[in-house]
């Protein structure tokens, strides 16, 4: 692969380019530039695409520019950034990017597998149009892994006369993705009211002892419902969402005050040190104190 044509829509923060070679745990062996885009500009087509590797935690920026990118997660879990807000993808996650959008994709496992694809076509911005969200939780349905398969096998093989193909197999696959579209805001509407109140609670109230069970409680609705709706909606689980939003929070106390490490912990509803230091380290790979002093010498 090129790494000029990867400049367009894709900048490596970290692992960082050196020498102007791609870092060898980023494997682009399966990514592909099409060599028989047709002169057809209303059909959509791949420029780019195929499956990407990373075998090390990755962040990158990806702008679209004048490009649709689709982008399927197969293993691994990621944090999308987009505009501040911060969404979790994990297995069997679509990412759809518009035109002229710019996403932050930072990796939270050390290995992670996606297929994702630079798309060009006029009839694409119809589909668009209709489609609301981003985010997207496929099921396992052969339908879309035969459609991915079919086309990196086509990519991979720089097979000949596939333009019709690639088009077709593209049209079911943003036919799926807008009948997703449609489902999901269905679901929104109906759930929106209970899963905003859990959010609320988990946002202002996360220095308090919650759980599950007291959300449940709390808004009316079984544990097991809320947790996989919430999940669905938000694609984090409830108790996750508040334990990476109390440990953003720590890292903020670590930085900006002197407070102990332990007051800190209680101060974010976790007043079990070792418990929480387990936690944040887990997370950052640091402890909250090793974590203070390296911010502290950054700022020297």
């Amino acid at each position: 692969m090129n790494i000029q044509d990867l400049k367009e829509n894709f900048h490596l923060i970290s692992p960082r380019i050196i020498g102007g070679q791609i870092p060898s745990l980023i494997n682009l062996e399966g990514f592909k530039k099409n060599p028989n885009i047709p002169d057809f500009p209303s059909l959509p087509q791949i420029y780019l695409g195929g499956k990407i590797s990373l075998n090390t935690k990755t962040s990158v920026e990806i702008n679209s520019n004048e490009n649709t990118i689709i982008a399927f997660c197969i293993s691994g879990e990621a944090d999308i950034i987009y505009r501040n807000e911060s969404k979790t993808c994990n297995s069997t996650s679509l990412i759809l990017i518009r035109p002229h959008e710019k996403y932050l994709v930072k990796t939270l496992t050390p290995i992670s597998k996606f297929n994702c694809y630079i798309l060009k076509g006029e009839i694409i911005d119809v589909y668009l149009s209709k489609i609301k969200g981003s985010i997207f939780k496929l099921n396992d349905s052969p339908i879309y892994m035969n459609i991915f398969s079919e086309l990196n096998l086509i990519l991979q093989y720089q097979q000949t006369n596939n333009s019709l193909y690639i088009s077709s197999h593209l049209q079911v696959l943003l036919s799926k993705i807008l009948q997703l579209s449609t489902q999901q805001e269905d679901f929104s509407q109906q759930q929106n009211h209970y899963i905003n109140l859990v959010k609320y609670i988990l946002d202002n109230r996360y220095n308090e002892p919650l759980s599950l069970d007291s959300l449940s409680s709390e808004v009316g609705i079984n544990k097991f419902k809320l947790c996989h709706e919430f999940a669905t909606q938000m694609n984090i689980s409830p108790i996750k969402y508040l334990n990476t939003l109390r440990l953003k929070k720590a890292t903020l106390l670590l930085t900006e005050t002197s407070s102990t490490i332990a007051s800190i912990g209680t101060s974010i509803g976790i007043p079990n040190t070792t418990h929480f230091i387990n936690m944040f380290k887990k997370e950052f790979g640091v402890t909250p104190q090793q974590y203070r002093e390296e911010k502290s010498l950054q700022r020297l």
